[in-house]
């Protein structure tokens, strides 16, 4: 009699292997690369667009808006330029806002090492797939459906779009876009020059100069749908009141923001600090990874002083 009970145990024991070995494996770390991967081309085409904005080649604008917005690619052409040097920055301030919120909750905002884990896990996919007879064909469905997942995020893309399997790393302009997105030209005028930053360390540009901020009145009257501004309570009347005051809270912040952003990117214009050891070997902004743990810093220090004034 115990001899029978040792072998229905263990007739259990391989009945609940064989169950676990059946199942299919879920991938979901390709799902997760996939939506990465379609965040990194994105914020390239936004960053892309943001360069062609003050050229005169409104088809390439197009082109890149088609991408991204189809109602600011109906725009372009259509309405004055001017609207269009205050709407794509909108959109791009509302775009990097989400982004960033979307990624802090992967903890991807410029954290290789777990980009590095997702690459390790797929290619380990294999030896935790358990493939055998019984799952074979249920794992090559889930392998099929996220290839036509990956073809359909990735179809909306031009062919020479470049893309890398890269975290996203957090901008200079996004301490205005997620604090004062109004302020369209300030967001156009550091997006440019950390581009040109990026294209001389790729050696794309012989030199660059440095960049001079000012604070001046919101370039767009739009409400906006995101930072201090959008933020209001109602009181008993049902009015909107805002919780911050645009001139005794904003502006104060504001002000010391670009002059912090003005003093950043400065610091790698000079020529002394372009002569050390980071800015010889870096080739992209990428990679000056200094920055972005000061506009980490920042961004506390911010949400800080809006906490303060609440």
């Amino acid at each position: 009699q115990i001899s029978l009970q040792n072998h229905i145990d263990q007739l259990k024991i391989h009945i609940e292997t064989i169950s676990i070995h059946s199942q299919s494996h879920l991938f979901e770390d390709i799902n997760q690369l996939i939506r990465l991967t379609h965040s990194y081309l994105s914020n390239q085409i936004w960053i892309r667009t943001m360069s062609l904005l003050k050229l005169s080649t409104t088809e390439q604008l197009r082109n890149c808006l088609i991408l991204l917005s189809d109602d600011l690619a109906r725009q372009c052409g259509f309405i004055s330029s001017n609207s269009l040097l205050i709407n794509v920055p909108l959109a791009y301030g509302r775009f990097r806002c989400d982004l960033l919120i979307e990624q802090s909750k992967c903890e991807m905002i410029s954290d290789y090492s777990n980009v590095a884990y997702l690459t390790n896990k797929i290619r380990d996919w294999m030896t935790e797939a358990h493939l055998n007879v019984f799952n074979l064909l249920e794992n090559i469905k889930k392998i099929s459906d996220n290839i036509n997942c990956a073809q359909n995020q990735m179809k909306n893309f031009t062919g020479d779009t470049s893309c890398s399997i890269l975290p996203i790393e957090i901008r200079p302009e996004d301490l205005i876009c997620l604090f004062a997105p109004e302020y369209t030209t300030i967001i156009e005028a550091i997006c440019e020059k950390v581009n040109e930053i990026d294209e001389f360390l790729s050696c794309r540009r012989d030199k660059i100069e440095s960049i001079k901020l000012s604070l001046t009145k919101p370039s767009s009257e739009k409400r906006a749908t995101h930072g201090l501004s959008s933020y209001v309570y109602l009181n008993q009347s049902s009015t909107s009141v805002f919780l911050f005051d645009k001139h005794k809270h904003i502006h104060y912040i504001l002000d010391d923001t670009i002059s912090f952003i003005q003093q950043l990117i400065n610091s790698y214009v000079d020529i002394n600090y372009r002569n050390c050891f980071l800015m010889k070997i870096a080739t992209s902004y990428k990679e000056l990874f200094p920055i972005h743990i000061a506009l980490s810093l920042a961004l506390i220090i911010l949400i800080g002083w809006s906490s303060y004034y609440l």
